[in-house]
């Protein structure tokens, strides 16, 4: 599950429900995957997942100027993270 909200500071936040790390070798979500560890690897971050391999993630992203003068008049922005 997927869901995306609009945050007082200009960015977005994008959470990932119940990320399942078990995917199908060559799919989609592997490569999504393999960018992932790659990511973690360079910043030097970790994800402790949770005795099941599940765990939520949140991806927080600056918005454009562009971007937000198009939603400005849309919906009501959560607290920033």
């Amino acid at each position: 599950m997927f869901e995306i909200d609009r945050n007082s500071d200009n960015t977005i936040s994008i959470f990932a429900t119940d990320v399942d790390p078990a995917v199908r070798e060559g799919s989609i979500a592997a490569k999504s995957r393999s960018y992932a560890i790659a990511t973690q690897q360079i910043f030097n971050t970790a994800i402790v997942p949770q005795p099941s391999g599940v765990y939520n993630a949140e991806l927080v992203k600056q918005l454009t100027p562009e971007m937000q003068a198009k939603i400005q008049n849309n919906g009501t922005p959560i607290s920033s993270p």
